[in-house]
């Protein structure tokens, strides 16, 4: 925009010198008033590219975000269909070996965590010491 703006400039100044000069006056007038005003000149070629280049790489960068997300998912639908398939095989074959008189033995039911106490565990049922023995003593 800022290239096409300046190339119509110089045409411009090729076949009429007068009104070059004023279209930039003007065009200078116009940039002052906006600064005046807060308005943040965009006239700076190399910002102008810049920002564009920095725009483009979030672009890219979202894009390939967007991407891992769709492979995740992807995957995590693959898993959960393998899982279930596994299920439905493993209680196929539960119900054959009923049928034949094979009974499978039942899985061992987990501990609660932080309840079921073992040899190495240090919580549980805690004993009070028993009190001493003073009925002969006085």
């Amino acid at each position: 925009m800022l290239e096409a703006k300046k190339e119509k400039l110089e045409k411009l100044k090729e076949e009429n010198k007068s009104k070059a000069e004023e279209l930039i006056e003007k065009d200078e007038w116009n940039k002052v008033i906006a600064l005046a005003t807060g308005e943040k000149p965009k006239d700076d070629a190399k910002l102008l590219k810049k920002t564009i280049k920095r725009q483009e790489k979030l672009k890219t960068k979202s894009g390939q975000e967007w991407n891992k997300r769709i492979e995740k998912v992807k995957y995590d639908e693959k898993k959960h269909i393998k899982k279930r398939e596994e299920n439905i095989k493993a209680k196929i074959d539960e119900k054959k070996n009923k049928k034949r008189g094979i009974k499978m033995k039942p899985a061992a039911k987990k501990a609660r965590p932080g309840f079921e106490g073992g040899k190495r565990s240090k919580g549980g049922k805690v004993t009070k010491p028993s009190p001493p023995n003073n009925k002969g003593k006085k």
